[in-house]
């Protein structure tokens, strides 16, 4: 039984036919507020915070759920990222990470409150001499009392393993860019330079990173999925300078193992068991315009997809 959707938006666009993969959150994100803290004073919908419940029904939220208003005084950044704490336990942590709205930030201010947001501690953490300023907060996906935090600015992350309370600060010699946890082991991670497009790992929770094909300029990756993966598997999409781009995939961080998925795609994306990609195709009337949807299931040698004869000519986007 298939437990996802294909969908195929058929537009008429005149006689080309152009293929577009929409891939997937990697990760589940953090809260985002988009917003204006000044004086102290904070409008209703930015300040509520909501304790979690299992009601689905707006009704059963509404009538079974305790609202906590919580001020940030005197903070006037135009963003903040809002994560709760271990959700296996009950926790009534709640950690905010504001800063302003800036590509690269100026800085940033980390708060934490212990009684689920009725009262918050600023969190002071250094980068060697110097006020950290952080981009993110990540959640470890498998223990949710582990924390992260990227600064872009001092090339350096800040962990946490007991929700927030106490941090470890480990300098990089790379821009931390983007990090991933593992769907299942909760030590290890990825992290991604874009402004390099370098990818790194680390197996003991941010302590150290190890480049992975440090000759690739790489601009995503995905690690592989626990059913239909092993726990080391990861796909890489690497720019060839060219317009197109290479997808590898290794079980073991490329140190011996690689397989060379495509070598001329545009875009790449993977899903349980299906991973897609499309390439320029190779019998166009439209040169560049015309592509080739390509899928794999189960991990066997991806196919091209065949499209129904009325839809030549329209515009097909691919969206799951």
């Amino acid at each position: 039984m298939l437990w996802w959707v294909l969908c195929l938006l058929a537009i008429s666009c005149g006689d080309s036919k152009r293929l577009a993969v929409h891939p997937r959150e990697k990760n589940r994100k953090p809260l985002e507020i988009q917003a204006s803290l000044k004086g102290g004073a904070a409008p209703d919908d930015v300040n509520k915070r909501s304790k979690r419940s299992y009601y689905d029904h707006d009704e059963d939220w509404n009538n079974k759920i305790n609202i906590t208003k919580s001020v940030l005084i005197g903070d006037s950044h135009g963003t903040a990222y809002v994560e709760w704490g271990g959700t296996d336990k009950n926790s009534d942590v709640i950690i905010i990470l504001t800063k302003d709205s800036s590509a690269i930030p100026r800085d940033s201010t980390l708060y934490i409150s212990i009684d689920y947001g009725k009262t918050f501690t600023i969190k002071r953490i250094m980068v060697g001499n110097k006020a950290a300023i952080f981009s993110y907060i990540y959640q470890s996906l498998t223990n949710h009392q582990q924390f992260m935090l990227n600064d872009i600015v001092n090339k350096a992350v800040a962990v946490s393993e007991d929700e927030g309370r106490s941090w470890q600060v480990y300098a990089t010699d790379f821009t931390p860019s983007i990090i991933d946890h593992h769907p299942k082991l909760e030590n290890l991670l990825l992290a991604h330079d874009l402004q390099k497009r370098k990818l790194y790992v680390s197996q003991n929770f941010g302590r150290s990173f190890t480049p992975i094909r440090s000759d690739l300029n790489i601009v995503d990756f995905y690690w592989g999925t626990t059913k239909y993966d092993r726990d080391n598997s990861v796909f890489l999409v690497a720019d060839n300078g060219d317009g197109t781009q290479a997808i590898y995939s290794s079980d073991d961080f490329f140190k011996g193992d690689t397989n060379i998925i495509d070598t001329a795609a545009n875009q790449f994306a993977v899903i349980d068991e299906f991973y897609f990609y499309v390439k320029n195709s190779t019998h166009s009337d439209h040169g560049d315009d015309d592509l080739d949807l390509f899928i794999s299931f189960d991990r066997s040698h991806p196919v091209k997809a065949q499209f129904p004869p009325h839809l030549s000519g329209f515009s097909t986007t691919v969206c799951f």
